[in-house]
């Protein structure tokens, strides 16, 4: 694809109308309008009317861009009423660009690459992830197609990825869609490398106490051991919620609140030999109480296109120091 499909005018960070989205609060929770709510604004941009939509990444089909900008992620932010143009931004919010439709493919292209350095030798790597709607890549009301964290560490690390990722999975629960029920329905012979990441639900969902989530997990590990002894485990506490304006005093229905979950996430990992990692504290200034309503699509837990990107950045960093330590 030629770079006179892309134009040369970068538009202002200021041109940008932004759609507020208003919350209506029911029961000491935040609930907030639907998904298709946000997409309502319109804008002219050189007489060309735009419907913002909601960001996706994409690859822009353009080769002096990639040489520009080789690492840059970007995403699709607006869609021309006619449907024949869109408006990219750079993951950093510095720069715009207005493409033709046919300019843009998904992230999943062989084409797109944006791996980290000397990542060479993770591509004998398969790596299996086992979650909840963060492992699924879900933002409260939709699942994103290409935009999960598992995607983008295949992405960053150029390694066989699967995931096994539901909505409101739990450690405790009997449901279909729970750890338990899910287990023996997967092939633990394949991958040599498992991260798992729960516990969220339990502390929202279920009214098992803390100790029951710790022991279900012991018993989780030890039962994916015996399947396939060699398997590399790696741990992911639980991303930080926002439910409730006191969430870290906040007592679940199970008896215990959230910052608790995660010591005892942590503590059973370690009991069991299993690295964590933990983005509160790896990158205390990612999700906080500050950006979060920026963060979160649901302003509560769920991710943005966005930052599930850079979370699966900072995962992919860490796996690469972690897979490559003697």
């Amino acid at each position: 694809m030629k770079s006179k499909f892309i134009s040369k005018a970068i538009i202002s960070l200021g041109a940008l109308l932004v759609c507020a989205t208003y919350p209506v609060v029911s029961g000491g929770a935040t609930t907030h309008a639907p998904a298709s709510a946000r997409q309502q604004t319109v804008k002219k941009l050189n007489q060309v009317e735009f419907s913002k939509m909601d960001a996706i990444p994409v690859y822009v089909k353009d080769k002096k861009l990639t040489m520009t900008h080789p690492k840059t992620v970007w995403y699709a932010v607006g869609k021309s009423v006619a449907g024949d143009l869109y408006e990219v931004q750079s993951g950093n919010q510095t720069k715009k660009l207005v493409v033709p439709r046919k300019a843009i493919a998904t992230v999943v292209n062989r084409h797109y690459r944006v791996a980290l350095p000397n990542t060479a030798s993770m591509k004998k790597n398969t790596i299996l992830f086992m979650g909840d709607s963060i492992t699924k890549g879900y933002n409260g009301y939709y699942n994103y197609k290409n935009a999960s964290f598992p995607l983008w560490v295949h992405k960053y690390l150029q390694a066989k990825v699967h995931k096994q990722g539901h909505v409101r999975s739990s450690v405790t629960g009997h449901n279909f869609n729970d750890l338990f029920t899910i287990l023996p329905t997967i092939n633990f012979k394949n991958p040599n490398v498992l991260v798992i990441e729960y516990g969220t639900n339990d502390y929202r969902h279920s009214t098992a106490s803390l100790k029951q989530v710790q022991a279900k997990m012991t018993q989780a590990i030890k039962y994916i051991r015996k399947q396939n002894p060699k398997i590399k485990i790696y741990g992911i506490i639980p991303l930080p919620r926002f439910d409730f304006s006191d969430i870290n005093t906040r007592v679940g229905i199970g008896g215990y609140t959230f910052p608790e979950l995660q010591r005892g996430m942590a503590q059973t990992y370690k009991k069991l030999g299993i690295p964590t990692y933990n983005i509160s504290k790896a990158h205390p200034y990612f999700i906080n109480k500050t950006n979060f309503y920026q963060k979160y699509y649901d302003h509560r837990v769920h991710p943005t296109s966005q930052t599930y990107q850079q979370f699966g950045y900072y995962i992919s960093q860490w796996l690469q120091q972690q897979l490559t330590k003697k």
